[in-house]
């Protein structure tokens, strides 16, 4: 009977997860537009390029009919794993709006679930506790602006797996050490979604280590090193589909990841605090200050509890995300990693919500002041969620139209970074040039230089010293370029090159010379000629993602037996 009871408990909880999932994409999928800020031009070409690939077979590490058309290798270093996922409903779906939106409602309801078994990880009676928690962290603010602001996509589906690797880590070192795999597998899927953020919790949990090893006197003994070092080994072969294809890269060609080099974006701890009552930019919103306050008046009152630790860690952080802390101060290299200090604000909204989600359960304790309590959150996340939705529409929906554009050497350079599109517009992405902030991201370094960067954007292509036009066709995996020369001469390309390329000139392959813009340059004979610049992923690296996805399936299936294990146990 109880057995029955906790089922219909569960499905309840997941079909609530699935309605507020749908209820917050309700009013961007009605109009049938997307509306670009920050990164989404960006990222809509890169899910296009992978959803081409998808079609054509392939794994495309370089694009040559998306992100400007100029080569990019942005797949070597900004992870796709996760967005396969998403490429995959473009294939599907034949309206682009919509599965892109599709996308968005999959993450919300996964972030909910994860969120959800993460805290049941840590305490299996806390179902309540695990509920409100989800709500509050999937409806945060810092992650509406993820999603729908800014677009920062990949940010985005690194904090849906971020409850995973922190009850993983919690258990490993505090909890049901048997519990293990929670965290490999989390932070895995952390790095598949966005390096930087698994760099940025990697960074929390090893802080944390050293303040346990200092808490234990430096007692290895006490810590359960066999599953620590399970857990590290697991995440870098897990990991290897990422970590090795973007070492291979980068030693072949040296280049630049972005333009800036120091902390920028950067607000004062009052411009934090106005912007999150007023829900603009990234803020930790209206709950996050709230939470600050209650943990604030829990220490007036000398109230301490293990979960003011959880308190201190998010308002930490959110002091370190303001002009509090000297990040203009630190290394050069430190700031060009960190770049946004807004972006810690994502980890401390997580400790808030747990926090937050902790008080509220130890107030609302009756069954009637839970349920009331549960579905207020519902009520009052979705609320929120869907009037910032109705205002980023309202104040978008004048934009600029993006209007296809297949005149590759059009001069005017056009920073498509404001915009509306319906799905017919979004279908001409793959023929059609688009200019976006962020272009040259992890480009050569000789393409840097404005004068380089500005001929690249512009398809300019050079015989010898004098710019020319010729017919070019752009492919999936590569482009072929014709050209009619009077003598032999030098012939450079607006192509990057990575030294991975395959070049051939009239069927025949050729070795390229890298141009002082970073580009393809060749030696062409007099008459016409026809020059294809491709790039066919390697066979190992294939083979890499075979062997990866076959551990995912034992871990997939580890985890199926253990469970039907537990669910024998509680029967017999």
């Amino acid at each position: 009977m109880l057995k029955h009871q906790n089922l219909k408990q569960t499905i309840f909880i997941y079909v609530l997860f699935l309605i507020v999932s749908v209820v917050a994409i309700i009013p961007f999928w009605r109009t049938g537009e997307v509306f670009g800020q920050g990164d989404l031009l960006f990222h809509l070409n890169r899910i296009e390029g992978l959803a081409e690939g998808i079609r054509n077979h392939l794994i495309p590490y370089r694009s040559f009919d998306v992100l400007t058309n100029i080569g990019s290798a942005v797949n070597f270093f900004y992870p796709f794993v996760i967005f396969l996922g998403w490429a995959k409903l473009f294939t599907i779906i034949n309206n682009p709006v919509y599965s892109f939106y599709l996308g968005e409602m999959i993450i919300h309801f996964v972030t909910f679930l994860i969120a959800y078994q993460s805290v049941l990880q840590v305490k299996k009676d806390a179902r309540y506790k695990a509920v409100i928690f989800s709500l509050l962290y999937g409806l945060s603010m810092y992650r509406f602006y993820l999603a729908y602001d800014q677009f920062v996509l990949g940010e985005l589906l690194a904090y849906a797996f971020l409850p995973l690797a922190f009850a993983g880590f919690y258990n490993v070192f505090i909890g049901n050490s048997k519990k293990w795999l929670a965290l490999p597998v989390g932070l895995t899927l952390i790095l598949y979604s966005h390096l930087l953020s698994g760099v940025i919790i990697i960074f929390i949990f090893t802080v944390i280590f050293f303040i346990k090893l200092f808490k234990i006197r430096f007692d290895v003994k006490k810590l359960n090193l066999r599953n620590i070092l399970k857990s590290v080994i697991l995440t870098l072969v897990l990991s290897a589909i990422i970590i090795v294809p973007m070492v291979y890269q980068a030693r072949q060609t040296p280049i630049l990841t972005t333009a800036g080099n120091q902390i920028a974006k950067q607000t004062g701890m009052g411009q934090a605090i106005l912007d999150s009552l007023n829900l603009i930019g990234p803020n930790i919103g209206i709950l996050g200050l709230i939470s600050i306050v209650l943990g604030a008046v829990q220490i007036s009152k000398r109230n301490f509890n293990w979960h003011l630790l959880i308190w201190l860690c998010g308002t930490i952080l959110f002091f370190m995300s303001t002009t509090l802390f000297p990040w203009s101060s630190m290394s050069e290299a430190v700031q060009s990693l960190i770049q946004f200090p807004f972006r810690i604000r994502g980890f401390a909204t997580f400790f808030l919500m747990l926090y937050l989600s902790e008080v509220l359960i130890s107030i609302f304790k009756a069954p009637k002041e839970m349920i009331i309590t549960l579905f207020a959150v519902a009520g009052l996340g979705s609320a929120l969620y869907f009037t910032v939705s109705e205002q980023v529409i309202h104040d978008r929906v004048n934009q600029n139209e993006l209007i296809p554009n297949d005149n590759y050497y059009e001069k005017k350079v056009l920073f498509e970074t404001s915009f509306k599109a319906n799905a017919t517009q979004l279908k001409e992405l793959t023929s059609s040039r688009h200019d976006y902030i962020g272009i040259m991201d992890y480009a050569p370094k000789a393409s840097w230089p404005i004068n380089n960067y500005y001929s690249i954007m512009t398809h300019e292509s050079f015989v010898g010293s004098q710019s020319f036009r010729p017919k070019i066709k752009y492919l999936v995996n590569r482009v072929e370029v014709h050209v009619n020369l009077n003598a032999m001469n030098r012939v450079d390309l607006p192509f990057l090159m990575y030294g991975n390329e395959t070049v051939m000139v009239d069927g025949k392959i050729v070795n390229p010379k890298r141009t002082n813009r970073g580009t393809i340059g060749l030696n062409i004979p007099t008459g016409k000629h026809l020059i294809s610049i491709g790039y066919a992923t390697p066979k190992w690296i294939y083979s890499l993602w075979i062997f990866t996805g076959i551990i995912w399936v034992l871990i997939i299936l580890k985890t199926i037996i253990d469970h039907f294990k537990n669910y024998k146990s509680k029967i017999f």
